[in-house]
Parts: structure tokens; sequence; C-alpha cells
């Protein structure tokens, strides 16, 4: 299971029309973030959402980032730690005054355990559309082989 191997068990959705699932949850991060090797808090954010996919030779780790430029990010990997993080202004005109506010403005940091040896010199990052895909390719010891079987 990928989240397994990421070490990072808040990263499953819960679904919004389940409002005590979502306690539930809540209570599971917490304890997460209490009991996890991972940087204190980590798990309990959930800024932003992140889906890890695997495929043969890589791990593909994408985050939702809309509004955000490449210069507002710090992608990191320190010992087996991918860290995403960065930082959103909230640009108010001067003589203007906020009266609502639903968009996320500040710091923000989500730090995953990576569980499996990965190639760190490889490791790229790209910002599309919102979207930030970090690819973590993985060391070759750790893809799976093919072992043939000979006639005894």
């Amino acid at each position: 299971m990928l989240t397994a191997r990421f070490n990072n068990s808040c990263c499953s959705p819960t679904p919004r029309s389940a409002p005590g699932r979502a306690s539930a949850h809540n209570l599971s991060a917490l304890m997460e973030s209490m009991f996890s090797g991972v940087t204190p808090g980590a798990t309990a954010r959930t800024f932003p959402a992140i889906n890890v996919v695997e495929d043969a030779d890589n791990f593909h780790v994408e985050a939702e980032l809309p509004g955000f430029t490449i210069d507002d990010l710090d992608i990191s990997l320190t010992d087996n730690l991918l860290t995403i993080a960065g930082e959103r202004k909230l640009d108010v005109p001067a003589g203007s005054e906020v009266l609502r506010r639903e968009r996320p403005a500040g710091k923000f940091s989500r730090t995953l355990k990576v569980a499996v040896e990965v190639d760190a010199q490889h490791v790229a990052a790209k910002l599309k559309d919102g979207i930030l895909t970090v690819t973590l390719p993985k060391a070759p010891q750790v893809k799976p082989r093919k072992i043939s079987v000979t006639p005894a």
C-alpha cells in the first residue's frame, strides 16, 4: 500500500457527507502526529491535499497548490523526509479591508516519510495548473526485477 510506504495515513480523504467519520479521522490524525516519526504536526495538517502514486520506476507525489508560483515553494528531501513548504501572502490593496476570507494564507509545510530508498540525485519537481508533482525515482535495488528460473 502506498500510504504505508510513505508512512502517512493522513492522506486518505474523509467524505464530507460523513461527519462522524471526520471526527474519527481527526482523532486518528492527532494520534498519528503524536506517535509517528514525521515532523511534529505534519500529519495533522491537511493543506495541501496530497496524492501519492507509484509506477514501476517512480513515486509521484501530487499536491494541490492553486495560485502558487515556483517562487512561493520550497521542496526538500532530507533523511528520507520529503517536505513541501511554502507561503501564500494575503494581498490586500492599501485602503482596503478584508470582509470575508475563505482562501488560506500564510505558511504551510507537509512532510512525508519515504520508507523506501529513492534516487535522491534524480528527484524532480514541476508545477503546472496548480498541481505540484514531485517525482521520486526508486533506487535500483528497490525496483522489482524478474528472476528467471532455470532447469536443475
